[in-house]
């Protein structure tokens, strides 16, 4: 395995991403306008984006022997990540997911989870794939994978940055424990959520003062991010309490948006080492970046990037 490179666990699915006239209601209908069928995973598609911003990555997941598995693995590699740890169960049914998107970019999943990803098990994990790795991932359900390799990445002083999805009573299951939750966010070297998830971790409604709780119980020494949608997003590093607008666009599809923003981050903040400040302006132009294009995920280099970024500031 190459140095420098960013390895990360979390969700890979197959989406079939539906473009309709609107999001049904119960007891409603919608025109169908287009239907196509994509690879995603919110963790495959955080590590696309630092591999066609210029990073290298390679992704930690398990699909099945089934044509959907086939198809993730033959685009992930496309798309620049490797697949070194990505495992085939024989007889597997791949995760995948109908994605409904409304001509505002407003979006609603349904998700298969299949019977492959979340029954991977750290024990399957050979003890040196942390050799090189300049960050590992966590994302999606951290259970026991998540936790071997925060174990293996304590070892090896490799930072690990988390991204939170869901909200935490709703990842606590038999695929992720409670203590497993915990061992891995309190390993966590950067915490990266939404508000709903900062909320329910501090237990109020106050933004900010949840924010600070979190870096408070977790203590991760490169801070807590939240991304807080329209309001762009919050960095707390227990100091200081930085905020960065967001970029306006015209939405075509929000999907994987919060994925490109964590991806930008790590690679601008971890990889390239731009300040805080700059690398929170770097990644919420790889979020507004993909919210401008249909699919859930980020395809740009790091100059379109800084193109974007400067076209935007005339």
């Amino acid at each position: 395995m190459k140095t420098g490179y960013v390895i990360g666990q979390g969700a890979t699915a197959m989406d079939t991403i539906i473009n309709c006239s609107a999001l049904p209601e119960a007891d409603s209908f919608a025109a169908i306008q287009k239907e196509w069928l994509t690879s995603g995973g919110s963790a495959a598609n955080t590590l696309v984006t630092v591999a066609q911003l210029g990073g290298k990555a390679a992704l930690v997941a398990q699909v099945g022997d089934d044509e959907l598995g086939k198809q993730f693995r033959k685009e992930l590699l496309e798309d620049g990540v490797e697949d070194d740890y990505l495992f085939i169960k024989k007889d597997g049914i791949t995760m995948h997911t109908y994605v409904l998107v409304d001509p505002e970019g407003r979006r609603s999943i349904l998700v298969n989870r299949g019977n492959s990803n979340h029954y991977l098990k750290g024990e399957q994990l050979p003890s040196d794939c942390m050799d090189g790795a300049a960050v590992c991932y966590i994302g999606g359900s951290p259970g026991s994978v998540a936790v071997q390799m925060v174990r293996y990445s304590k070892k090896k002083g490799i930072p690990i940055f988390m991204q939170i999805e869901n909200l935490p009573s709703a990842l606590i299951s038999s695929f992720c424990t409670r203590e497993q939750f915990e061992e891995s966010i309190s390993s966590a070297a950067m915490i990266s959520a939404g508000r709903a998830v900062f909320r329910e971790l501090g237990n109020c409604d106050d933004l900010e003062y949840c924010i600070k709780q979190v870096y408070e119980k977790y203590l991760p020494i490169h801070g807590v991010v939240c991304t807080a949608g329209e309001e762009g997003c919050l960095w707390y590093d227990g100091e200081i309490m930085r905020k960065a607008s967001i970029f306006k666009v015209d939405a075509i599809d929000t999907t994987g948006a919060g994925d490109s923003f964590c991806g930008g981050l790590i690679y601008a903040y971890f990889l390239k080492k731009m300040d805080k400040q700059q690398a929170m302006l770097f990644s919420n132009a790889c979020g507004a970046m993909k919210c401008a294009c249909q699919g859930p995920r980020l395809r740009v280099t790091e100059n379109q990037v800084l193109e974007f970024i400067a076209a935007y500031q005339r």
